[in-house]
């Protein structure tokens, strides 16, 4: 597996830093394929940043028990800081800025990357288990292909009062440099991971920022948290809203879906390594394909 930047005609920038062991990445495809050693590195283990710095390397750590310690203690250098944050790789796209995990939306596809973005902060966000949104991506795409189908006032409303300027706000933060791992930090640190609570913790960080353009990039990411919130809404109705409003048959093929979406999810969460987020390509069923 590589992991070396290219260029948009196949060329690569070359690294200096070569990895010494498997990287996270490899370690997890070999977890999804064959199932994670859970005792692997068990015991108390020390981990000397030294020996990395002697090789001018990377280095993955695959731990599962134990009272372990990162030290840099022997290093010349001071001070050390050693940040523990899931990794970012794994729930961001970083040539796109987008999140990892992408699915497919049907009739509301030109809308994806902006319902890609709120299921990444709704249900699948750095830190959280692989697979974490199949379930709520197939109960949003049920309810948006069925009111699409049915409920054309309903459909345009939603278009018209939530996607299309979550979209254009979404595109004007990307923009300045604002993106999914932006949103994702944001809602660890500044909300305490309550989707509910980010617009109003973007704007208290907005009062707070000093530059001029800080404040106002805040502001609009606050504004554009109210649209995650009311597609949030949504999510939480949809159970009620296609019971009450579906044929029996028609339910009862929902809840088959809803059984097999979760069969999936629960059989990839189960295979992965807590603490990562992201997820790999692979062939699903359509209604909800990711990757």
């Amino acid at each position: 597996m590589t992991y070396v930047k290219g260029f948009d005609d196949g060329s690569v920038i070359r690294s200096m830093t070569p990895s010494m062991t498997p990287m996270a990445l490899d370690v997890m495809a070999a977890q999804l394929k064959y199932g994670a050693n859970m005792n692997a590195h068990n015991e108390d283990n020390i981990y000397d940043l030294l020996d990395i710095f002697k090789l001018n390397a990377w280095q993955c750590i695959w731990d599962t028990g134990g009272i372990d310690t990162i030290t840099g203690e022997k290093l010349l250098f001071s001070p050390l800081t050693i940040n523990l944050r899931p990794a970012e790789m794994n729930a961001v796209q970083p040539e796109t800025g987008s999140p990892s995990e992408r699915y497919e939306w049907g009739v509301a596809s030109n809308w994806g990357e902006a319902i890609d973005t709120f299921l990444g902060l709704s249900a699948s966000r750095m830190g959280f288990l692989l697979g974490n949104g199949i379930v709520e991506a197939y109960q949003l795409k049920y309810y948006l292909d069925n009111i699409y189908a049915n409920d054309q006032p309903r459909w345009l409303a939603i278009e018209k009062q939530i996607f299309e300027p979550l979209t254009h706000n979404l595109s004007q933060l990307k923009a300045q440099a604002f993106d999914y791992g932006d949103w994702s930090r944001a809602l660890n640190t500044l909300a305490g991971g309550e989707l509910s609570s980010l617009s109003s913790a973007l704007s208290g960080a907005a009062a707070d920022a000093t530059s001029p353009s800080e404040r106002r990039m805040l502001r609009l990411a606050a504004k554009t948290a109210k649209y995650f919130t009311a597609i949030k809404d949504i999510t939480n109705g949809i159970d009620v809203f296609l019971a009450t409003n579906l044929g029996d048959n028609e339910y009862l093929d929902y809840l088959d879906g809803l059984a097999e979406a979760r069969a999936v999810q629960n059989a990839i969460m189960t295979r992965s390594a807590p603490g990562v987020a992201g997820y790999v390509s692979t062939e699903t069923p359509e209604l909800y394909q990711y990757g």
